[in-house]
């Protein structure tokens, strides 16, 4: 599909971003561009400029999803269309918007596909960012997640997520760890880092 080779080219992903960020008819984009994001989820998020997108589209400019030289270059096009009064929207309520056209289905995909995302550790990112985001729902959201792995605190990029989950949502996070890990878990191989991690949050 054409938007998922755009999604996955290093350059051509930049200027999609740019192109949603500065569109303020999110009801336009919404049936253009989302709807296509939406239809070629899968195929779009196996690639990481395809996810940076994805996430850039629900939580918007961020250092943890992309480089620092893209976020310059998309502040810049933000500055020079507001001198220009070619978007006049709010940046936030735009972001809020979008994060409603496509976040729950970031989410279904990450729930229903855990046993093939969470083990890969060129996911974490995405992972850990959009389970973040999710407030109060995401001690709910990554107990689903483990739920479909065999063994996830014997899994080495499952407990990296962990701990640096830890980091961003410490109370959500160890709730659900302290739930379906027994100590001998916690305790052993790559999963101790995961203890010391609650010990300091």
């Amino acid at each position: 599909p054409f938007l998922a080779r755009i999604c996955a080219d290093d350059r051509a992903y930049q200027v999609l971003i740019c192109l949603l960020d500065l569109t303020d008819d999110t009801v336009l984009t919404g049936k253009s561009l989302v709807a296509e994001l939406k239809a070629q989820l899968p195929a779009i998020s196996q690639s990481l400029c395809g996810r940076r997108v994805l996430l850039t589209t629900c939580l918007g400019l961020s250092s943890h999803i992309l480089p620092p030289d893209v976020i310059k270059a998309l502040e810049e096009a933000r500055s020079l269309a507001r001198q220009a009064a070619t978007t006049k929207k709010d940046v936030a309520a735009k972001q809020q918007e979008l994060s409603a056209l496509l976040k729950d289905d970031l989410v279904a995909q990450l729930v229903e596909q855990a046993a093939t995302i969470l083990p890969q550790p060129e996911w974490s990112v995405f992972v850990i960012e959009l389970l973040a985001s999710l407030g109060e729902a995401a001690a709910a959201t990554l107990e689903q997640c483990l739920g479909k792995l065999e063994a996830p605190f014997k899994q080495p990029a499952v407990c990296e997520v962990l701990k640096r989950l830890l980091k961003k949502t410490p109370v959500n996070c160890a709730a659900v760890i302290l739930k379906l890990a027994d100590l001998d878990e916690l305790l052993a191989g790559e999963a101790g880092f995961i203890l010391l991690g609650m010990l300091q949050h």
